[in-house]
């Protein structure tokens, strides 16, 4: 089965309300974006390219996935970037304006 790794920093993570979504996946471990800003609207949050970093997971995720993941994730474009252990992965880049959002520190919290 063919897979990708990708690296989520929001409601895609361990216990929070879509981690459901990558049941099926593998998880990897804990990694960090570097070169981006956090964001948040209250209820999710966006990354966009920035000069901070953004803490997350990686989980190696099967291809068919995908199709279901970037319905969810609409709001966002599905990207390569490299994490600071070395990773090759996917992240989902916010692609709207942020000037409404607030600024997070570096990672999403319950």
């Amino acid at each position: 089965m063919e897979t990708r790794k990708l690296f989520v920093y929001g409601t895609l993570k361990k216990g929070f309300r879509l981690s459901s979504m990558l049941d099926s996946a593998k998880f990897i471990g804990v990694d960090t974006l570097k070169g981006f800003d956090i964001f948040s609207n209250g209820s999710f949050p966006m990354i966009v390219k920035g000069n901070d970093t953004v803490k997350g997971e990686v989980y190696e995720v099967p291809i068919h996935l995908f199709i279901n993941l970037d319905f969810v994730e609409s709001a966002y474009d599905r990207t390569t970037v490299e994490t600071e252990n070395g990773l090759i992965v996917d992240a989902y880049v916010y692609r709207y304006d942020t000037k409404d959002l607030i600024k997070l520190k570096g990672e999403f919290k319950r």
